[in-house]
């Protein structure tokens, strides 16, 4: 998953692992990939019930890698 992403930038997007949008300080979980967006990241931030796609230069851990 995530292929594009990973094959084009330099964020490694790994499902379960919690991020921050560097532009809205808003923190949430990565989610699976959505086929017809593979150029984002699909992110469900803290209290959505629904996940957003994220360009991955907007994005930062902030957890530890596993």
């Amino acid at each position: 998953m995530y292929d594009y992403v990973r094959d084009h930038y330099s964020f490694k997007p790994v499902i379960g692992r919690r991020v921050m949008h560097d532009e809205t300080r808003k923190e949430g979980v990565i989610t699976p990939e959505d086929r017809s967006q593979g150029h984002y990241v699909q992110v469900r931030f803290d209290g959505s019930n629904f996940s957003l796609p994220c360009h991955p230069g907007s994005l930062v851990y902030v957890d530890a890698a596993p």
